[in-house]
């Protein structure tokens, strides 16, 4: 500690050199004086200043160069169709096919045809198409292989594909095309994302040529990105979602020069794909339930993606094996399945697996979802003239009955259980996701590039059985109907209250929704 005497001949000192414009400074630190660097203060002298951190390399926004290569010009027409690989399955019969030089050729054939499947055969180029996955080969073999190679290279044995029915055919006049031409524009807007904060050098992105936000989408689906990303100043850049870029970085405008649209192309990211059967076993299995019309199907799409594994259900509906679930296709006696869809419907009727995961809707949505179901399958919408008279009190008592049943059954089953409210899966699906995985008591449901296939299932949450919305023009809930379905929701609140849940039920009450 300094004493006052040295304390009044450093304080005479310091005054002497700044009045004789001497840049020297000196300082007394651990009892002897030293020498400052011409900008350094003294270190108990108030001159600090905070430090800026300089950014690192990553974590700068990408720069891309002002001269980059022209689009190579088509050879001939070529389409793009969305899917998704089911993988090498054993031939079931190849007849009436045709012969093709690679997979997307065989694909846009099929799609060409309305067909829903394709088979290409690596070895020979045979292509087939079929309206059901059974009718190219045995989907029981879509299991997992530590010899997949070998497996894929087998002569009975071909390449599956499921198509979803988007395509897009693009020849060079099209490239050539202005931005504003009415298909350009139409195609572009269906296929956006959003705006998304500008992306880093840390991000899966590579900057390419355009000319217009059409261009860019289809530059990138002919250099097989699942992503292209518009910038306001032209940039034009191909890429995937990654740790560094993902729907935690999405903004709610693009009117920014930091920010740019992104746009799902058409191509499939494999790393959320390649989904199979687990091998027949027996499994630790988890019921997925919920009311009809609470996202069970959705919620098996996002949690396939995720655990790279099919999903089994004890119903069998022949319209979702269309869309893909080809765990509709079997019983789930047939333990090659460890998450099965269950309504549980009856009285009597009890969680039958071994531990279970059930999503809790708002009811005033779950019944208009469910009466769309009844009323139009798993994409339709019933007509308002239907929903006028569709919520009587009876009908409400008994649906919500049925409601709380769930609940109900669920905490009384004796088994792990996890209860997730539907509204929370679609305001932050991946976190979701990543907590249900982690319930999962079947370590084969566990992957080990978990993260990596839930960016990727980042970049498609939607899935093709997510029936779209629509608001009613009306109120469908009578004012009796409204007091049931509050009456419920109260007393089911209070059920989950009393198990010890922290994230209690919605204020569903507060919410009479008529949004279908």
């Amino acid at each position: 500690m300094l004493t006052m005497a040295r304390l009044r001949f450093r304080q005479n000192l310091l005054r002497l050199l700044m009045a004789g414009g001497i840049l020297l400074m000196i300082s007394w630190t651990d009892n002897r004086w030293r020498i400052l660097e011409r900008n350094e203060p003294p270190s108990d002298i108030s001159l600090h200043q905070p430090r800026v951190a300089t950014p690192s390399y990553e974590d700068l926004p990408i720069t891309c160069p002002s001269t980059l290569a022209s689009l190579e010009p088509l050879d001939k027409e070529e389409k793009f169709c969305g899917s998704v690989n089911l993988g090498c399955m054993k031939i079931t019969g190849m007849k009436g096919t045709a012969i093709v030089n690679e997979v997307k050729d065989c694909i846009g054939m099929c799609a060409a045809k309305n067909q829903k499947y394709s088979g290409f055969h690596r070895q020979t180029g045979e292509c087939k198409c079929a309206a059901s996955a059974a009718l190219i080969g045995d989907v029981r073999s879509l299991v997992d292989r530590s010899d997949e190679h070998s497996w894929c290279q087998r002569d009975d044995v071909v390449s599956g594909n499921f198509l979803n029915g988007i395509c897009q055919t693009v020849s060079n006049e099209f490239h050539q095309s202005k931005e504003n031409e009415p298909f350009s524009q139409q195609y572009v807007a269906s296929r956006s994302k959003g705006c998304f904060k500008f992306p880093t050098n840390a991000a899966s992105f590579d900057c390419v040529r355009m000319t217009s936000p059409a261009h860019c989408l289809l530059r990138c689906e002919r250099e097989r990105h699942p992503l292209a990303a518009v910038g306001s100043d032209g940039q034009c850049m191909c890429g995937r979602m990654t740790g560094s870029f993902n729907l935690t970085h999405q903004v709610s405008s693009c009117n920014s020069s930091d920010v740019v649209e992104v746009f799902r192309t058409l191509v499939e990211d494999q790393r959320c794909g390649n989904i199979r059967f687990l091998p027949p076993g027996k499994y630790n299995r988890t019921s997925l339930n919920s009311t009809p019309g609470s996202g069970n199907t959705w919620t098996r799409y996002l949690l396939e993606k995720a655990t790279g594994h099919y999903t089994g259900s004890m119903y069998t509906d022949g319209s979702l094996v269309l869309t893909g679930y080809l765990g509709e296709s079997f019983s789930s006696k047939d333990h090659i399945t460890g998450i099965i869809k269950d309504h549980i419907f009856g009285k009597s009727l009890k969680i039958q697996q071994e531990s279970a995961i059930t999503i809790v809707r708002n009811p005033y949505r779950s019944l208009i979802s469910q009466r769309n179901w009844e009323m139009g399958n798993h994409h339709g919408l019933a007509s308002e003239a239907r929903m006028s008279t569709a919520f009587p009190p009876k009908y409400a008592d008994n649906n919500l009955r049925y409601w709380q049943g769930m609940m109900k059954k669920t905490i009384n089953s004796g088994k792990p259980y996890l209860i997730m409210f539907y509204e929370d899966i679609v305001a932050d699906p991946i976190s979701s996701v990543r907590k249900m995985v982690k319930f999962l008591p079947n370590p084969a449901l566990h992957p080990s590039n978990l993260e990596e296939r839930l960016a990727c299932l980042s970049q498609e949450t939607t899935g093709l059985a997510k029936r779209k919305s629509r608001k009613l023009s009306f109120n469908p809930w009578p004012p009796e109907s409204i007091e049931i379905v509050n009456r419920f929701v109260l007393e089911s609140r209070q059920i989950l209250l009393d198990t010890g849940m922290k994230n209690v039920l919605p204020s569903y009450e507060l919410d009479v929704d008529y949004a279908m």
